[in-house]
């Protein structure tokens, strides 16, 4: 039996030994066809996970939202609140005409911003016993946002790709189509990073303390400065002149007297120069505002000692000496919600008449140029005549027109509030809403009007 299998194997060698050189060929060349076919199988599947991959990335959570259909130039969307307290998106020109229902429901509602092509609405929305953050284009609202923490204050960046947003005292951001939430500002503090941990915690509900709140932001026109103004009065006071203030605890923890510690309200900037949070200014009340070129910061504030003033900053250099547009003596004025002209050239505000830090009444807006050599200073309550108020009355809320001809503002009654439009020097005003229901967070769409 051993003597025949040796015949065989011999006889399979001798086969190899005799085959052609054509033939042994063409044994390898099918071999090196395998392992090529086995490349070429793991090059496609290689590039079928990449692509699957980027259309994930690029649909996000939501998809893309297409944007709204009919032309919003000119456009003001409004929350409008009817009799039996209904919240719903209402859109209309702002000569009155045009008026459209965007939404149709009941959900409270508030706070809509436009993307910068005026195509979609980021508005908060009332979900499960919170707010989330909601996208409206030409489909129904999606719901682009999740957590057990309201959000509030939707603000596209200025592609419009991404949403900036208030959560839990912070400022988050999330891409358009609902994926990758990051904090933007403070830098968070875990348990296992703090101090000085990283900031780009992403979890909607992380185990987070962020010292002191967000109350508001504002981003600049070209998206390189956030300014915002923090709460910093009682349990989340903090203490001034520390560099790195943003990862302590609070200031009755810290041990230092309560004279370092700052004001109920404090404005503080994010720019190139300074990435890292700087203390700016700070009162009883802090309003900001930024100009075009996105260098210029408006800052309003009543002091803590009754002192109002209206001062620009350079937020390039904000250790540069400010400019001084308007300063009043207590128990005089106060100007309040700044916002500067598309051109640069005027600023807006609230004027309110300080009876005492507790009493104050509307006096109306005030209309002031940007380049005054001299500030407007009102020594007492003779000098009030000084402040030029182009809408006068109980008006608050300015918002500028995109190109700059016209302001809103909104009115208060008895039964809720109405939205106006009239023109930069206070002429022709009109009523939008006509006293139907309450109506507020009117918000102009970037595309100017014909």
């Amino acid at each position: 039996m051993l003597l025949i299998l040796e015949r065989k194997r011999l006889s399979e060698e001798e086969k190899l030994v005799l085959m052609s050189t054509k033939e042994r060929k063409m044994i390898r060349n099918r071999a090196k066809g395998a392992t090529l076919t086995k490349y070429l199988v793991a090059l496609v599947l290689g590039g079928l996970l990449i692509g699957f991959y980027l259309y994930q990335a690029n649909q996000g959570v939501i998809g893309n939202v297409a944007g709204i259909k009919f032309n919003t130039a000119g456009y003001i969307v409004y929350v409008h609140q009817d009799a039996n307290g209904n919240d719903n998106l209402v859109a209309v020109r702002s000569n009155g005409t045009g008026e459209r229902m965007l939404t149709n429901d009941s959900k409270p509602k508030r706070s809509p911003a436009w993307s910068p092509h005026g195509k979609v609405v980021a508005f908060a929305q009332e979900h499960h016993n919170t707010y989330q953050i909601f996208l409206l284009g030409a489909q129904p609202p999606r719901q682009l946002t999740i957590g057990s923490d309201s959000k509030d204050r939707p603000a596209f960046n200025g592609s419009g790709s991404e949403i900036y947003y208030i959560s839990g005292g912070s400022i988050r951001r999330i891409n358009r189509n609902g994926a990758s939430m990051k904090v933007v500002y403070p830098p968070p503090r875990t348990h296992s990073n703090a101090p000085g941990g990283s900031n780009n915690a992403t979890a909607e509900d992380t185990n987070v303390e962020f010292h002191p709140p967000i109350r508001q932001f504002s981003w600049s026109q070209n998206g390189s400065s956030l300014a915002a103004i923090l709460e910093t009065q009682g349990e989340n006071a903090v203490i001034a002149g520390r560099a790195d203030w943003w990862q302590h605890g609070k200031a009755a923890k810290s041990g230092y007297d309560a004279s370092h510690s700052l004001p109920p309200e404090t404005v503080v900037i994010m720019t190139p120069n300074h990435p890292k949070p700087f203390l700016l200014f700070g009162g009883q009340r802090a309003g900001v505002a930024w100009s075009p070129d996105s260098i210029h910061l408006a800052v309003a504030t009543v002091s803590v000692s009754g002192y109002q003033k209206l001062i620009v900053f350079r937020a390039d250099h904000p250790d540069y000496a400010p400019h001084t547009l308007l300063s009043a003596a207590p128990y005089t004025i106060a100007a309040m919600n700044p916002v500067w002209s598309p051109d640069g050239s005027k600023i807006a505000f609230e004027v309110w008449r300080m009876e005492s830090p507790d009493n104050r009444r509307l006096l109306g807006i005030a209309v002031m140029p940007t380049n005054l050599a001299q500030p407007v200073v009102i020594n007492n309550t003779a000098e009030i005549g000084r402040i030029p108020i182009a809408i006068k009355g109980a008006v608050t809320d300015p918002q500028w027109s995109p190109d700059g001809k016209q302001l809103l503002y909104l009115t208060s009654s008895g039964s809720g509030r109405d939205i106006w439009v009239v023109n930069s020097d206070g002429s022709d005003p009109h009523n939008l809403t006509h006293g139907g229901g309450d109506n507020f967070d009117p918000a102009w769409s970037p595309i100017p009007g014909p």
